[in-house]
């Protein structure tokens, strides 16, 4: 098993009570979910690289919402000694009533550049006493084109490494929490989400990301398989703005 690759995915509605459940590729050969709902079964959503700890962890258009846990954070994707690739997804309304973050991700990687990246993704209204997302990673970990916003009890992201991490075209409630990291063009602005976390067609962050390049790229699909970019630049957050929205992917309503 090489990997772990969860792509166009909807895990809503678990609640946990101090189980756990282990989302790895159901094919050794591929590596790779694609296509499936991932039911929490009452349990925290936990997603690791596989059997070797320098297994790579690739999360690309998935939503993870309303997911529980009184025990740990809701949501736990963890490369080990691999890299973690997080692109075009959701992290919204999980919570956590233990001690944790409500959404915690990373990798041990101390050696190679940009062993962590995320980018265009959205988390949002994610609730725990110590804070809506935990990021940790001690080499370069980027965080391009994200929304970090709305989490009841403040603290919307914690970078454990700050030092260590790139932000760019991030949008923050609360820009002290980019401190120390290296950063550029950060915006402080409400994002004006529809109900579903998508923006609205006026939103500020219209057109406002980072087109990307050699380092990192915002994919071709937005969160519900939309093209990514509809107008001069990428927007910022898991989805981008069309005239017809939900023209393909999912549709359905968050079930909160």
């Amino acid at each position: 098993m090489t990997g772990a690759t969860i792509r166009r995915t909807l895990v809503t509605c678990a609640l946990a009570f101090g189980l756990a459940l282990v989302a790895v590729p159901a094919s050794a050969q591929s590596g790779q979910v694609k296509g499936k709902v991932v039911d929490a079964n009452n349990a925290p959503v936990q997603i690791f690289g596989g059997a070797s700890l320098s297994s790579n962890v690739h999360i690309d258009n998935v939503m993870f919402a309303g997911n529980t846990s009184s025990a740990t954070s809701a949501i736990y994707a963890f490369a080990n000694l691999g890299a973690l690739h997080i692109h075009n997804s959701l992290f919204a309304s999980n919570a956590s009533f233990s001690t944790t973050n409500a959404v915690r991700l990373g990798t041990l990687q101390v050696s190679n550049a940009f062993c962590a990246e995320i980018i265009n993704s959205t988390f949002a209204g994610n609730v725990a006493s110590a804070g809506g997302a935990e990021i940790l990673g001690q080499c370069t970990t980027m965080a391009v084109n994200d929304i970090f916003w709305g989490n009841p009890n403040g603290n919307d992201v914690y970078f454990a490494f700050p030092q260590s991490t790139l932000l760019s075209n991030d949008d923050f409630f609360d820009l002290n929490e980019a401190s120390n990291t290296e950063s550029f063009d950060l915006l402080s602005i409400d994002p004006l989400f529809n109900p579903d976390f998508s923006l609205q067609d006026l939103s500020p962050l219209r057109d406002a990301g980072d087109p990307g390049g050699f380092l990192y790229t915002p994919g071709v699909l937005d969160l519900v398989g939309n093209p990514r970019v509809h107008g001069s630049k990428p927007d910022i957050g898991a989805y981008e703005i069309t005239e017809i929205i939900f023209a393909n992917g999912f549709d359905f309503q968050l079930p909160f």
